[in-house]
């Protein structure tokens, strides 16, 4: 590799070694041209541009001369014949000049800080050649191209370090311009400034001494008008230079580096002159206005001066506030805002006004004033209200960076790091890894505000992370200190509050308290329509910084909400327009709404809630049988099972401790523990469900409310197929049938046709199940009941599989999986991805049955429901053994028999029972095998199927089986598996 370097002292290095032994600068300067100059070149052409003062041959031997010279210092890098010479493209070499010009061009300022970097002096400026005048115009010329790039260079990364605040490297920058052009006036006014912003006033005017001299040697003329303004600017800067910025009281600041990259590049855009910082009391406003002025003390020439509005009670002392900050006397007599705005007209600094808001009309006015009357002033304000000006960049200020509260994993997070900060100076020895959840969920609640965390953590020394946040959320203890240092309305989120409360109007007022009757927030249509808000209200409240929008939704911090509902009467009727408004949501809005919307009214999760204890709370049974239904639709769709079955059992504990609702609802009381048993079978507690059930249909059967009853049969019939008592199934779901026959309820009939299509392939009644399936699927293509297609489907493929259509079983189960998701049925997705790989290990496609499995476990994991997921255990732990991982076989099946027997799940802990039975056979434990088997042909439980496949395993090891033999028969099933398995059931 050949390196040339053409902008500093020039040589020539090959394989990291400097090139010596050239026999003349012309030599140097030869290989120089032809590198630069790419093409053919004739000898007569080089011989003339080195040599051209001599006669012709001596000019064409000193060629062949250097020629020779170069040929074996930098051997093959030239072509050279009698005739031409060329450079050789086809060898690496690496040139500055090239560097340069490629990174000079270019308006990223990295580039061209490297283009500046490469050049030290000008175009191979210690190359001095005698009688090559053909080579010293082209040497010349660009000398003058390049020396030109660098001073733009210059000039450009001059005005970017101006406005980034750079002086020092503005400084040096201008000095390098000015060692070139020494006459550059405005550069010495640049430096002069540059000098005085770092507070040099001595170097400033020495420069000015300097510029005067230069232009007089070097022009003969005197400094620009401009130029000796400065000057004199700057004389008057070094006898009375501004005050260092030093805020007082000012904690370090945590996790702003966002917001202060943001307001530095305000500066530096220079769009506007007036920034403001909006947000709620407690969110850091203050500490990131005033961490901002101290990292730009030395940016502005006349200084930063912190104008404290907070305790300025009436607008007509703003005036003199500011000119207290900048300790200036006002005249007795004259205006003082135009005192200030002519005191202002000249210079350069920054006023930062700090909590505005209670005066924020009048400051509105003064600042507009003052950046109209200064061009190089700048302003930064404060404020919970957001300005009204068009001359005004918002920077809105929420609270710090959470961490995610999934992750039980120590990270560091600004919010997070702000509380262990605080902590520690309360509790020198806290460990915040031994509380870590309770950080975390802490500063959620209090939603990352750094006011609020820093109060909380004043609290560690009476509580814990834990018991705190209890308190807070129970609203047993207020955050509360007595610093000193503290402005007073910072010493408890209390007193903030109502600092801002009394900014309000009472208008305002009244809306914020009715606001707090939401719970996670509202849309602007549903507080207007329970909280009767205006536009305007919900402007002025998020101006205030009192709401915010999020997501479409106006929400509060969670303390503020607290304090603002204590201004809201318990008994105000806005409680009962709540509960109306969202009670008649499900009814209308959740029931009408497209399938792929419904999921978008989860959000509203905390305010149905809210509306259901509000019913459950004033017996108001009417609604609550009213609400009941599209509720449990509205659960069950979110897959919030566990949520349903507490709001679901909540009421039931109000009619089981009410006679009068009783009496006065009996078929509603009724509906309600149906529904209560649905959410009871969702949540895998199938005794329960069953028990209720029964309950219910016993208390419809005395009412003539015929579809809730038919819907409660139908539910009964589900729970006897799932604790094994199919012929008790058939019977109710034929009952419920009948009665949606004879009431015309075909939209309602598909059900119990479909789960008597499922119980009779459980029986082993292949074309019973068919026709009754065969009898669903036109009504539910006619309704368009997807719901009921899928199960359809599903059932035709189970009788196709059990007559041995593998093929045609696997095509009605995959035919299912899009309606499935599309429906978002995760139970019922995790039904066909069992079947599939059951279809898949039959057709011994291990590898494909292991995936069903695995997306089966992954649905259920997704619902966090691990029961009804236990049908893929079988499946999955036959293929693990098949391909080799016995000991994980072994360990799946004894796991999930514990959790099938322990949810009383029969059916299923017969069908992994038969799991076991072959992997018995296969390691030969044909005693043990012997021993399950017999259970499973006996126990009423036992699907069909397995039953068959039972028989069929005792044939091979030659035993026969009396089918008169009950269950009764048998010792005790738990004593069975357990003695047989070696596990525990108890």
């Amino acid at each position: 590799m050949l390196e040339l370097t053409f902008l500093k002292r020039p040589f020539i290095k090959f394989e990291g070694q400097p090139v010596t032994g050239f026999i003349s600068e012309k030599s140097f300067a030869l290989f120089a041209y032809v590198v630069l100059n790419p093409t053919t070149h004739s000898r007569e052409h080089l011989a003339t541009l080195l040599w051209g003062e001599m006669v012709d041959e001596r000019a064409k031997a000193n060629l062949r001369q250097a020629l020779h010279n170069l040929q074996k210092l930098l051997p093959n890098y030239l072509h050279v014949n009698r005739k031409t010479v060329q450079l050789n493209g086809a060898l690496p070499l690496t040139l500055d000049i090239s560097s340069f010009a490629q990174a000079v061009s270019s308006s990223d300022p990295n580039d061209l800080n490297h283009a500046i970097g490469l050049y030290e002096n000008d175009f191979l400026s210690e190359l001095t050649l005698q009688g090559a005048e053909g080579f010293q115009v082209w040497h010349q010329e660009l000398q003058e191209e390049y020396r030109y790039k660098f001073l733009n260079a210059l000039a450009t990364m001059v005005d970017i370090e101006e406005k980034n605040g750079h002086w020092s490297s503005v400084t040096s920058l201008i000095q390098r311009i000015l060692r070139i052009e020494p006459w550059h006036e405005e550069m010495h006014r640049r430096l002069m400034l540059a000098f005085a912003h770092q507070r040099q006033y001595g170097s400033a005017l020495a420069q000015y001494q300097a510029c005067c001299e230069t232009l007089m040697d070097e022009l003969g003329i005197e400094p620009m008008p401009d130029t000796t303004a400065v000057y004199e600017r700057i004389e008057a800067l070094r006898n009375a230079p501004p005050k260092k910025f030093r805020p007082v009281n000012q904690t370090d600041l945590v996790g702003r580096e966002g917001e202060l990259q943001h307001l530095n590049e305000w500066l530096i855009q220079n769009k506007t002159p007036l920034l403001a910082i909006c947000g709620f009391g407690g969110v850091g406003k203050s500490s990131l206005a005033l961490t901002f002025a101290q990292q730009q003390a030395d940016r502005f020439l006349d200084g930063v001066f912190y104008v404290p509005v907070a305790d300025v009670e009436d607008a007509a002392f703003l005036d003199t506030a500011v000119a207290t900050a900048l300790a200036l006397t006002l005249p007795p007599q004259g205006n003082p805002r135009d005192f200030l705005c002519d005191y202002f007209k000249n210079r350069e600094l920054l006023l930062v006004l700090d909590n505005v808001e209670h005066l924020l009309t009048a400051v509105q006015t003064q600042v507009t004033q003052f950046t109209q009357a200064a061009s190089s002033l700048k302003i930064c304000l404060t404020s919970r209200e957001k300005p009204r000006l068009r001359t005004v960049t918002i920077l809105p200020l929420s609270g710090l960076l959470l961490p995610n509260q999934a992750d039980t994993a120590v990270v560091s997070a600004p919010a997070t790091d702000l509380f262990i900060q605080h902590a520690k100076q309360h509790v020198p020895d806290f460990q915040p890894d031994e509380q870590w959840s309770h950080i975390v969920s802490l500063c959620h609640f209090l939603q990352g505000m750094p006011l609020s965390i820093e109060l909380a953590a004043a609290h560690l020394d009476l509580y814990t992370c834990a018991s705190l946040l209890s308190e807070l959320q129970n609203r047993s203890v207020e955050l509360v200190v007595e610093f000193d240092d503290m402005p007073e309305r910072h010493r408890s989120m209390r007193a903030l509050f109502n600092h801002s409360w009394d900014l309000l109007s009472s208008e305002v007022q009244e809306g914020l308290a009715n606001l707090t009757v939401f719970q996670g927030g509202a849309t602007k249509e549903a507080a207007q329509a329970v909280a009767h808000v205006s536009d305007q209200t919900l402007r002025e409240l998020v101006n205030n910084s009192l709401l915010r929008r999020q997501n479409g939704r106006f929400v509060f911090h969670p303390l503020l909400r607290q304090y603002a509902e204590e201004h809201l009467p318990k008994t105000a009727p806005i409680y009962d327009h709540h509960s109306r408004y969202f009670s008649q949501m499900l009814v209308t809005e959740f029931e009408e709404a497209p399938l792929d919307q419904k999921i978008d009214f989860f959000i509203e999760n905390r305010n149905i809630h809210a509306m259901w204890h509000y019913l459950l709370k004033n017996q108001n049974g009417a609604q609550i049988v009213a609400a009941a239904n599209p509720l449990s639709k509205f659960y069950i769709f979110s897959n919030a099972f566990g949520e349903g079955k507490l709001l679901f059992q909540q009421a039931v504990t109000l009619f089981e401790t009410n006679q009068a609702l009783q009496k006065q609802f009996g078929m509603g009381w009724g509906k309600l523990l149906s529904l209560y048993a649905v959410f009871l079978f969702r949540v895998g507690q199938l005794r329960d469900a069953l028990e209720t059930s029964l309950k219910s249909v016993d208390l419809l059967r005395q009412t003539k409310a015929q579809s809730e009853l038919a819907f409660t049969l139908n539910l009964c019939g589900v729970l006897h197929i799932q604790n094994g008592d199919f012929e008790t199934a058939v019977s109710l779901l034929n009952e419920c049938a009948t009665i949606h026959r004879r009431t015309g309820q075909l939209e309602e009939l598909t059900k119990p046709l479909v789960n008597l299509g499922s119980v009779n392939l459980r029986l082993g009644h292949y074309q019973l199940s068919i026709d009754y399936l065969t009898e669903a699927l036109p009504i539910a293509k006619k309704l368009g009941d997807e719901r009921g297609m899928m199960h359809i489907l599903n059932n035709l493929g189970a009788n196709n599989f059990n007559l041995g259509d593998f093929e045609l079983a696997r095509h009605y189960y995959q035919e299912c999986v899009p309606i499935a998701e599309k429906m978002k049925n995760q139970p019922f997705l995790i039904t066909l991805y069992q079947n599939l790989s059951e279809v898949a290990y039959h057709e011994q496609n291990w590898t494909q049955a292991l995936d069903d499995c695995q997306k089966s476990f992954a649905v259920a994991e997704e619902m966090n429901d691990q029961i009804i997921a236990l049908r893929s255990y079988r499946i999955y732990a036959l293929v693990l053994y098949m391909v080799g991982q016995k000991e994980l076989a072994w360990a799946e099946l004894k796991t999930k028999i514990q959790t099938a027997y322990q949810v009383n799940a029969l059916p299923v802990l017969m069908e992994l029972l038969s799991g076991v039975s072959h992997l018995f056979i296969w390691e030969s434990n044909h005693q043990a095998a012997q021993i399950l088997l017999t259970l499973i042909v006996h126990h009423q439980a036992t699907e069909k199927q397995f039953v068959k496949e039972a028989h069929t395993l005792l044939n091979t090891l030659d035993v026969d089986v009396d089918d008169q033999q009950t269950a009764q028969d048998l010792r005790p099933l738990n004593e069975i598996i357990s003695q047989t398995l070696a596990i525990p059931l108890t």
